[in-house]
């Protein structure tokens, strides 16, 4: 034999030697179990992949019979398996559950092939598993989560569907489908133009195409179904996969009882606005009835009132000397109520005159008209010791003859209400609170207690005696009237014997 000879057999079997190790070495660096057996069954081999897979060592699993890893319930398994090797068959991922060392029941896939000599005749098998117990759990839990997500996308009243590139939808809830009218809920994969035929081409089209440009789509959407009216809102919301549109998932949203409720609010606001006219129609009359008779009575009482004090007047002039002092005691008493009636007719005539006289809006130099109140409410204080305070005083908008009334009443009260102090202080001035501006007048005077307030702005209320501080108990029920024409308040706070402060805003006065 030639030297040319054995060298070309040692060339080949240095390649086989070589291949023999490279295989050996995948083999044993393989993460799955890669395992041979004879035909009856018995471990042959037993790689790295295979101990950390099941357990066993190389030691403890080679010459062992494969049913080891077998539960006693599933012992046929191998017995076919063994079969169809004898038959020269392949099992491809074969997935089944074996028992590990620790005696864990791991879930496999297996691929099971032939094994067979160098004559070609079969001698065993080899086989590559794969522990596929966390694939399973996962797949498991995804199932569960989706089946789970249908439950409640189908129980959901939102239509719900997810639309592809290609117009296909990839996911559809049964509400989606109920709303449109859709005879199955089954759309996956179906074309969106085929489905919505003809609506697509001319209202649905446009907007999955700017939802793909990537714009955000809302819209209402009306469909009348056996005469019944049903409104939803329809939202295409753009799914951007590296950057780029892949996925707009379209929400339908029913708000006919938003709807609904809307129209209905809408028809009792028209209802109220009607009623409201009506009523505030009637109540202008019955105010005009009201302050016309009011009116006219203050007006007729007058000349008869004129007559009473005038001819009481003329018998204490002209006859005086033969009266006795008791009746002329009780002519001045006489003199002293009509005069008073006639003060209180005159108050009560200007009360009713304020509902009729306009408000004539304009600004108003507020330090300036407490000034005039000043000058003419002098013969007030002339004899008295009166310290008068005036703070800042803003401009404010408002009729200025019926803010002078305001001012004259609650000054010439300070005035007249702290009599017999010394000396007797009045503040005026504004404060600024929550964006308004909140003028006040204060004084040191008699005061009142704060149980009776509600009754300080009443015709006619008065808490303080005739014989203690003159008056008809007009005045503030007009300064009330006068702030509410403008949309203002008006309050007081006070203790006995300490004094009063009256507040008081108006609605469009100057605010910084």
């Amino acid at each position: 034999m030639s030297s040319n000879h054995h060298d070309g057999n040692d060339v080949q079997r240095e390649r086989a030697e070589t291949a023999s190790i490279r295989l050996a070495a995948i083999i044993e660096s393989s993460d799955d179990a890669i395992i041979s057996k004879d035909l009856n069954g018995i471990i042959t081999s037993w790689n790295r992949g295979a101990e950390k897979v099941f357990g066993y060592s190389e030691q403890e699993a080679i010459g062992k019979p494969m049913q080891m890893l077998i539960a006693p319930e599933r012992a046929n398994e191998e017995v076919e398996i063994l079969a169809r090797i004898r038959r020269g068959e392949r099992v491809d991922h074969f997935e089944t559950v074996r028992i590990r060392k620790d005696g864990k029941l791991i879930d496999v896939s297996a691929t099971i092939s032939p094994l067979k000599d160098g004559s070609g005749k079969i001698i065993g098998a080899s086989k590559i598993a794969r522990d596929i117990t966390e694939r399973n759990r996962a797949e498991e839990a995804l199932r569960a989560s989706e089946a789970r997500l249908r439950t409640v996308t189908d129980n959901a009243r939102v239509g719900l569907v997810m639309v592809n590139r290609e117009r296909r939808y990839t996911f559809a809830n049964a509400t989606y489908a109920e709303i449109l009218g859709l005879t199955s809920s089954n759309l996956v994969g179906q074309r969106v133009g085929d489905v919505l035929a003809p609506l697509y081409e001319e209202q649905i089209r446009p907007h999955l195409d700017r939802a793909f440009a990537g714009e955000r789509v809302a819209y209402e959407l009306h469909r009348s179904t056996s005469g019944v009216n049903h409104y939803y809102t329809v939202k295409y919301e753009p799914t951007k996969v590296n950057g780029s549109v892949s996925l707009v998932v379209v929400v339908i949203t029913d708000i006919t009882e938003q709807k609904q409720a809307e129209e209905k609010i809408h028809q009792l606001n028209s209802e109220l606005e009607e009623r409201v006219i009506q009523r505030t129609a009637q109540l202008e009359a019955a105010n005009k009835e009201l302050e016309a008779f009011s009116y006219s009575v203050s007006h007729d009482l007058r000349a008869p009132l004129r007559a009473v004090n005038g001819f009481a007047g003329i018998v204490l002039e002209d006859f005086s000397p033969q009266l006795p002092e008791e009746g002329k005691r009780y002519l001045e008493r006489i003199r002293n109520g009509g005069q008073r009636m006639g003060e209180l007719i005159d108050d009560l005539l200007a009360f009713s005159h304020l509902s009729r006289q306009s408000v004539n809006r304009q600004t108003v130099d507020t330090t300036k008209l407490v000034q005039n109140v000043f000058d003419e409410l002098k013969p007030q204080r002339d004899d008295r010791r009166i310290e008068i305070k005036v703070g800042e005083l803003p401009a404010c908008h408002g009729d200025p003859a019926l803010l002078k009334q305001v001012w004259v009443n609650l000054i010439s009260n300070a005035i007249k209400y702290s009599r017999g102090r010394e000396p007797a202080i009045v503040e005026i001035g504004c404060t600024h609170e929550n964006g308004e501006n909140i003028y006040f007048v204060r004084d040191n005077g008699a005061g009142f207690d704060m149980q009776y307030a509600n009754k300080l702005f009443g015709v006619f209320q008065r808490l303080h005696r005739n014989d203690e501080f003159e008056g008809t108990g007009v005045g503030l029920a007009i300064v009330q009237r006068i702030v509410h024409r403008h949309g203002g308040r008006v309050w007081a706070k006070a203790k006995v014997n300490e004094g009063a402060t009256f507040y008081f805003t108006l609605e469009g006065e100057n605010k910084s």
